[in-house]
């Protein structure tokens, strides 16, 4: 499982937690930590794990003057896309992801 990731500057925890309230999912730049909620299992984890690291990626390197809504739907196409490439091309593998088997929460 993924404890933690090394994005830019920061090094983000994973965490796991059944409080997230109607939301898979949060990333805390401030904290350095991500947030899932434990029932996800799949590719539904993997996506949701792509991501939050996305919204971490972009915190870092991104134009800080997009607003909230715009940053969450193009996060959201992006982690959306790059997990559909990883589904449906099974002889490209993350090592990590297939290391740790996708059907497991972190943490």
């Amino acid at each position: 499982m993924i404890d933690k990731i090394k994005i830019g500057y920061q090094t983000y925890t994973f965490v796991v937690d059944p409080e997230l309230d109607g939301s898979d999912g949060e990333c805390d730049v401030e904290k350095s930590v991500i947030r899932l909620h434990p029932d996800q299992h799949g590719w539904r984890l993997v996506n949701t794990t792509i991501h939050e690291t996305l919204h971490a990626v972009w915190d870092q390197w991104v134009d800080p003057q997009v607003d909230d809504e715009t940053q969450e739907r193009i996060v959201a196409g992006i982690a959306n896309g790059l997990t559909a490439i990883l589904a449906d091309n099974p002889h490209i593998q993350v090592t990590r992801i297939v290391q740790d088997k996708p059907d497991a929460p972190p943490g």
